[in-house]
């Protein structure tokens, strides 16, 4: 039996939640600051040593909660943070923002095939913002074009959400405080 030696290289980040990859080689992480103006920003990191190589401008974000990041089939790299969203060149430059229209967490999203991006905002308590399960509002979904980030289709639920968002086609499911849910959504489905 050969004994394969593992190497494990480490690096201390603050608030870092999600990381991404794009082309071989190339590895995006998200990290935010805190609070209810909190921001969030990107880094390009190199695989091996986790050291910056790039790094995006602040972007701005909104009430804290762990944002999400993917690596979308347009090249681009899209930010969920805060109530905002944004869409950046794999140089990390700023293409796009949008200004979400709940003062809440967006935190989650899924990519449909037809590269729809759907968001939903998020309805619970997070540090230092207790709300009784009573009274949490109803999420709503939004559909976002990859492109100018702007909003092509919304949906109230009947209930509040905390779970990430799940996707098949153009279905999306959303688990709520008592319900479970599958809407269709994206820029193919009628507005219902």
């Amino acid at each position: 039996m050969n004994a394969v030696r593992l190497e494990v290289t480490s690096r201390m980040v603050v608030a870092s939640t999600m990381v991404v990859t794009r082309d071989p080689g190339e590895v995006s992480l998200l990290g935010h600051s805190a609070g209810d103006e909190a921001i969030s920003l990107m880094e390009r990191i190199d695989p091996r040593s986790l050291e910056p190589l790039a790094r995006s401008v602040e972007l701005r974000g909104g009430p804290a909660l762990p944002g999400s990041i993917a690596a979308h089939a347009n090249g681009s790299l899209i930010v969920v943070f805060g109530n905002h969203a944004h869409r950046l060149s794999p140089d990390l430059e700023v293409e796009a923002s949008v200004e979400l229209p709940v003062v809440s967490p967006y935190n989650g999203f899924v990519v449909l095939p037809d590269d729809t991006i759907v968001i939903r905002n998020f309805a619970a308590s997070r540090p230092g913002h207790t709300v009784a399960a009573a009274e949490r509002d109803p999420c709503e979904l939004l559909a976002l074009d990859p492109g100018a980030l702007t909003i092509v289709d919304r949906c109230t639920l009947p209930d509040a959400s905390i779970a990430r968002l799940s996707a098949d086609g153009t279905t999306v499911f959303v688990v709520g405080d008592s319900s479970f849910f599958s809407i269709p959504m994206g820029r193919g489905v009628p507005p219902g």
